[in-house]
Order: structure tokens, then C-alpha cells, then sequence
């Protein structure tokens, strides 16, 4: 049969925390059910999958990665077609209170993507599997192509978990030039939009750079703010929420935006972004 890929992105221990936190005892299956290499090698065993099966740990950007992952394995014909998948389930408080004493939530339960009140990101829960197939004639009723993608890390920036608008920006480069696309050919960008002060002006910063064009308008969009934060899935989810889109030809609202930080208002404005509404995505010759 041909090669199936399967990649998952996946990062938390919460399953392993729970079971010693209940007194689990140790068995034979311990290891196999908590190690998180095993889940892509179980969705391989279960559907006898005999491409790659990875399991990728890159925090935040977890399934981007693999689905980067994926997309290079397709190019290079490893494989025919690949289950994309990312996961998130918070089971125990553990990492909810490190994560609240680490000043990165927002105390309002609302994730205020853009927004000048914006003081922190919301944890969800996701599970995403997507088909990529280099094929076109493995097509379903919500299928997009993937032009190009790239990978790159901030390196040294103000602190560990803070973003770097330089890297950001050379990443986007890198998959415009990946997929043979200039900054015109995009008309809508999918935030990362975590709803921090911080993060998103360095994220709006490093896109300007990169995807500023006075010939068209550039919509964003920010699913983090209607579901939250799905952490290592949260590309994933990303992915799904990029393809409804265009499927529908329309981009959902940013939620919980009233009025635009100020760090980044003026600069929207310049490159001519808008946000905010929905808008038809047709509208800006995306098809």
C-alpha cells in the first residue's frame, strides 16, 4: 500500500501527572499510554501506517511543525499522503496555576487578540486531524492546497518566551519564497494573536515587514479569540480555521476587540490592514 505519514504535534504530560496524582498503579501498558512518542506510533499501529510517524514537541507551534513536517515529506515523494495532527487536553490544574502565577493569562477568561486591554492568553482544549494527499483527486467538501511553508526560531530575543518581530518576519519571507508567492498574492493572515501586550505589536510588526502592500488590503483574522489558546494544537486549529475561511470566502471576526492597541493602530492603518468585521475575503480577489 502507499506510504501514509503520520505527525503529530503534542506536548503536555497532563495524562501522566493524573495518573500519579490518583495513585495509578504501575502496569505493563505505563509507559505506552503516557509516553508522547507513542501517539503517533499508535495511530500508525491501529491503521497500519507505514510512513514516518512522528511526534513533535515544539510548544506553542507544535502542529505547524508538523505539518511543515508533512508538506516537506510530500514534495520530496517519502510519502503519498499524511494525517496532520495536534492535540491539547488539560486534565490536571498543574500547569493552568504555573501558567496564572507567570503572569501569561488573562484574568477575565477572554482572549483579546489586538485589543488595548489585552493582558494575556486563554488555555483550550483541541484535537485536530487533517489529510494532506499529493494528490488532487483525494479531495473532501473542505479541501485548500498548501503553497509553501518554512520553519526558523527566534534565537536570543528579550527573554526565553518572548517573540522576536526580525525572525518573524524572515519566516514569513521564507514561505512566501517556498511557495513562489510575492506579498501581493496574500490577502488574509491568520494570526497567532495570543491577546498579550506584548506578543501581538511584535507579531503585527514582523507581518508589516513582510506582507505590506499598498495594492491590496490585508484582512486578519485571530480564532484564538473566539476558542482560546489550544497550545501545541493551536496550529492545527489554525489550519482548520485558514480553510473554512476560504472555503466560505469569508473571514471571521476578531472577538472581544474594541478598540486597536495603540502600538499597533497606526501601523495597521499604513499597510493598509483592516480587522474587526467580517469580510468577504472574494471581495479582495481571494479565491
Amino acid at each position: 500500500c502507499a506510504a501514509v505519514g503520520c505527525y503529530v504535534g503534542i506536548a503536555t504530560q497532563d495524562y501522566d501527572y493524573l495518573k500519579v496524582k490518583m495513585n495509578v498503579e504501575v502496569s505493563a501498558h505505563s509507559a505506552t499510554s503516557t509516553t508522547l512518542s507513542v501517539a503517533s506510533g499508535r495511530l500508525a499501529f491501529t491503521f497500519d501506517l507505514k510512513g514516518p510517524a512522528l511526534s513533535i514537541d515544539t510548544a506553542c507551534s507544535s502542529s505547524l511543525v508538523a505539518a511543515h513536517l508533512s508538506f516537506i515529506s510530500l514534495m520530496k515523494g517519502d510519502v503519498e499522503s499524511t494525517l496532520t495532527c495536534g492535540v491539547n487536553l488539560i486534565l490536571i490544574e498543574r500547569n493552568t496555576i504555573m501558567f496564572q502565577r507567570a503572569g501569561m493569562l488573562a484574568p477575565d477568561g477572554r482572549c483579546k487578540t489586538l485589543d488595548a486591554s489585552a493582558d494575556g492568553y486563554v488555555r483550550a482544549e483541541g484535537c485536530e486531524i487533517i489529510l494532506l494527499a499529493a494528490s488532487s483527486d483525494d479531495v473532501t467538501q473542505l479541501s485548500v492546497a498548501l503553497g509553501g511553508s518554512a520553519v526558523n526560531q527566534d534565537g536570543r530575543s528579550s527573554s526565553l518566551t518572548a517573540p522576536n518581530g526580525p525572525t518573524q518576519h524572515a519566516v514569513i519571507k521564507s514561505a512566501l519564497l517556498d511557495g513562489r508567492f510575492s506579498a501581493s498574492d496574500v490577502t488574509s493572515l491568520h494570526l497567532h494573536g495570543t491577546g498579550t501586550s506584548l506578543g501581538d505589536p511584535i507579531e503585527i510588526g514582523g507581518a508589516l515587514g513582510a506582507l505590506a502592500d499598498d495594492s491590496r488590503v490585508l484582512v486578519l483574522g485571530a480564532v484564538k479569540s473566539w476558542i482560546g489558546h489550544a497550545e501545541c494544537a493551536a496550529g492545527a486549529v489554525g489550519l482548520v480555521h485558514a480553510a473554512t475561511n476560504l472555503a466560505s470566502a469569508r473571514m471571521s471576526s476578531v472577538a472581544h476587540l474594541r478598540f486597536v492597541n495603540s502600538h499597533v493602530a497606526s501601523a495597521m492603518s499604513v499597510a493598509n490592514i483592516t480587522t474587526g468585521l467580517p469580510k468577504t475575503l472574494q471581495s479582495h480577489g481571494l479565491k
